[in-house]
């Protein structure tokens, strides 16, 4: 009985619940995404040109976790562990 009246008033409570916590508390991003005036991207695209640092050790040993296709577009899913020091 439980299950049933959970699954059928289940979405109703989370939107009414979202509805509620959103009216009262200041959203998250309140004046949009940010002054992108203020970043310098000339900046950040010479310093990842200079990628990776000298004392980066570049062989890696990546562990592909699974492959898989989503929507049609294939993508892997990788690992690796390093240690800076």
């Amino acid at each position: 009985m439980l299950d049933i009246l959970s699954a059928r008033a289940g979405r109703l409570i989370d939107i009414w619940y979202s509805r509620l916590v959103h009216r009262f508390v200041n959203p998250f991003f309140a004046k949009g995404w940010g002054d992108f005036s203020v970043i310098d991207f000339e900046h950040d695209r010479h310093a990842l040109g200079t990628w990776p640092p000298e004392h980066f050790d570049t062989n890696l040993a990546w562990q592909t976790i699974h492959q898989r296709t989503y929507q049609g577009i294939p993508y892997k899913l990788l690992h690796c562990e390093f240690r800076y020091v």
